[in-house]
């Protein structure tokens, strides 16, 4: 199980030094086994010079590069599990 973690995963990619992380990680990147996840439109608002305008936000999901998950597909062996 060791080696089932997201930084030896297939679908898993660390974030560029220039994305905008907290000063001192460097471990996280995104999961893109599946399609990204739709953020509530209460938490991301744009503000225009009529109002609050609110917009739909999607990501794909973030994680440490030693978190794991179900459906590891390993880089190293062509991505069988």
């Amino acid at each position: 199980m060791s080696n089932r973690k997201c930084e030896n995963c297939k679908f898993w990619g660390r974030f560029s030094k220039h994305s905008p992380l907290p000063e001192g990680v460097s471990n996280w990147g995104e999961c893109r086994k599946w399609a990204p996840i739709v953020m509530s439109p209460s938490i991301f608002t744009l503000s225009n010079e009529n109002g609050t305008e609110q917009q739909l936000f999607s990501a794909f999901p973030q994680t440490a590069e030693d978190d794991w998950c179900g459906e590891h597909k390993s880089k190293s062996d062509g991505g069988q599990t």
